[in-house]
């Protein structure tokens, strides 16, 4: 279990690159207080926890319900990744 965990943040760290979203995240907030960019990252980040537990219980269900396969979402996501690169 521990190692999917590792596997599953390592591949979300190399898919979403924070590091690259830091000039773009200064650029968005350089007009704003010290206060109001505490505000923004600390509301993103809890949002983006709400998304990723609800996929994390409900996330089956969800492509069950609109009839994809694991195996099919498996191939868009790799596709996906490879249009990033």
């Amino acid at each position: 279990m521990f190692d999917t965990f590792i596997e599953s943040t390592i591949l979300m760290f190399v898919a979403i690159d924070p590091i690259s979203l830091v000039p773009i995240f200064a650029g968005l907030t350089s007009g704003l207080n010290q206060y109001q960019v505490k505000s923004i990252y600390i509301r993103a980040s809890i949002v983006s926890l709400i998304v990723l537990s609800i996929f994390w219980l409900f996330g089956n269900s969800i492509l069950d319900a609109m009839n994809i396969s694991m195996d099919s979402f498996r191939i868009i996501g790799g596709l996906f990744l490879i249009v990033i690169a």
